[in-house]
């Protein structure tokens, strides 16, 4: 679905530089508060990423965000679960925050919202953080926020 970033060539060439444009093919409830959402597209074949590595998630809209004084609601930043650059597949896990009071995030909507055919925009894998082969174990954790 067009958009309207779409009706700006500049703008549209500017997105397309920072951002990878792919549909989500599937999506998988792996527990009642984790969902693997599966990108494809064409830019996604002969991607390199390592294990470790995010990507950066556009879950509202630019333009919304700015909008509403709240730029950082744009984008999500979520670590890649798998990834196949022959097939040109990228997988990331959503947690669900269901639990938490008033956790009605924008990655949360973006999540509810979503599906199969959806398209999606976000960065190329990045970031140093990764798996060390010569490593007998590795161990990841998440911290979260209190909420009073």
């Amino acid at each position: 679905m067009p958009t309207l970033i779409d009706a700006f060539p500049l703008i549209k060439s500017l997105r397309d530089a920072m951002f990878l444009s792919a549909t989500i093919s599937e999506t998988e409830q792996l527990s009642p508060t984790l969902r693997r959402i599966q990108f494809s597209g064409r830019r996604l074949r002969g991607l390199q990423w390592a294990p470790g590595q995010h990507v950066r998630l556009q879950v509202a809209g630019l333009g919304e965000s700015f909008l509403r004084l709240h730029p950082h609601d744009a984008l999500r930043t979520y670590s890649v679960y798998d990834a196949n650059s022959d097939l040109g597949t990228l997988d990331i896990v959503m947690l669900d925050h269901h639990g938490e009071r008033g956790a009605v995030t924008p990655a949360r909507r973006w999540s509810s919202a979503t599906g199969a055919g959806d398209d999606v925009h976000f960065t190329k894998p990045q970031g140093n953080f990764v798996v060390r082969h010569d490593a007998p174990y590795h161990v990841f954790a998440e911290i979260g926020r209190a909420h009073v």
